[in-house]
């Protein structure tokens, strides 16, 4: 039932990518995305920390599975808080132009 349900969630995600990627206007395919992305966050969550939980009491140990759990809560936070996509998506394109710049200069050398 679990599997059933992520992949039903995932499926949703992946057709709901392909509508945003046919959108003209790029700050609408941004709110999109973003909320399609929150949306699988929250659907995934219960699923996610349920199996930690399970698999942690099962195990007698800490399971893996709470770093993606971990990760999905980083990545609500950011969903939250507009001005941190901004951020992020700042320090992100200047990583990249970075890289490209290095590369550049290392292919004229």
């Amino acid at each position: 039932t679990v599997i059933v349900i992520s992949a039903g969630v995932d499926l949703f995600f992946v057709v709901g990518s392909l509508w945003v990627a046919c959108g003209k206007d790029l700050a609408s395919m941004r709110r999109l995305i973003w909320r399609l992305v929150g949306f699988w966050v929250m659907a995934h969550m219960p699923l996610i920390v349920s199996l930690s939980v399970v698999f942690s009491i099962t195990n007698h140990k800490v399971s893996v599975r709470w770093v993606w759990a971990s990760v999905q809560v980083a990545v609500m936070f950011l969903i939250v808080r507009p001005e941190w996509q901004v951020q992020v998506r700042r320090a992100l394109s200047a990583l990249i132009e970075a890289k490209s710049s290095h590369s550049a200069a290392a292919g004229v050398a």
